[in-house]
C-alpha cells in the first residue's frame, strides 16, 4: 500500500503544482521598453562576426536608446505591431520595407 500511494503523490504532485502556479500567473499584454532594450542587447551579443561585434558594441549605448524610438518618438502603431490571429498591423510590411530600405544603402 506504501508503495501505491508513493507512486500516486508522485504522479499528482506535479499536476498539482502546475494547476495552482497557473492561476498565479498573468498573460503578458503588451512589451515595455526594457524588452525592446534586451532584444536589441541579445542580438548585438549573438553576433558572430568578431570585428562586427566590435562595432556593434562601440554603439551599443546608441543601438539600445534606439531601441525604444518606435514606441516612445514614433507611436506609430500601424507599423509597429502586428497580430497573427487577426492580421490587424501592418509590421511584416515595415520590417521589410526598412530592410530593403537599409539594404539598398549599404551596397
Amino acid at each position: 500500500m506504501k508503495k501505491t500511494s508513493a507512486i500516486i503523490i508522485i504522479l499528482v504532485l506535479p499536476l498539482f503544482t502546475a494547476i495552482s502556479l497557473s492561476q498565479v500567473t498573468a498573460p503578458v499584454e503588451a512589451w515595455g521598453l526594457v524588452t525592446h532594450m534586451n532584444i536589441a542587447s541579445e542580438a548585438i551579443d549573438a553576433l558572430s562576426n568578431s570585428t562586427w561585434k566590435q562595432v556593434f558594441d562601440y554603439y551599443r549605448p546608441e543601438i539600445l536608446a534606439g531601441s525604444t524610438t518606435p514606441d516612445q518618438a514614433w507611436q506609430d502603431w500601424d507599423n509597429h505591431l502586428y497580430y497573427p490571429e487577426t492580421g490587424e498591423y501592418n509590421a511584416p510590411i515595415a520590417a521589410q520595407r526598412w530592410f530593403n530600405y537599409t539594404r539598398d544603402n549599404f551596397t
